[in-house]
């Protein structure tokens, strides 16, 4: 039976005093320092506090990820066969400034 479709109960769990955010593990931290920032690390952008976003998306064998960087509204997209491949490429990505991002939405056309 396939559990796909079917409601999922988890319980909500609250973040005791002096707790790290779920992404900001030892592990994950360790081994993508810039991505956890750029996961973790809310920027403030006037009266906007947010922090970037993370999609994973998997086709066949490639795995697909999406980066949101919220407070600016960008997005930047890459793909690979792993997902420590994928993670390590958006870290060494965001160190370098090297990524290539598009602007989040788009423009409405004029009316002629």
């Amino acid at each position: 039976m396939s559990n796909i479709g079917r409601p999922v109960a988890r319980p909500i769990q609250k973040q005791a005093e002096g707790q790290r955010p779920g992404v900001s593990s030892p592990s994950f931290e360790a081994n993508f320092p810039t991505l956890w920032e750029f996961l973790a690390k809310q920027r403030d952008f006037g009266e906007i506090h947010k922090t970037g976003c993370l999609t994973l998306f998997i086709e066949g064998e490639t795995l697909k990820v999406c980066l949101n960087d919220r407070p600016t509204r960008r997005s930047c997209f890459m793909s690979g066969k792993g997902l420590l491949e994928v993670l390590a490429r958006c870290d060494r990505g965001l160190l370098e400034g090297s990524l290539t991002w598009t602007q989040k939405g788009y423009k409405r056309r004029r009316k002629a």
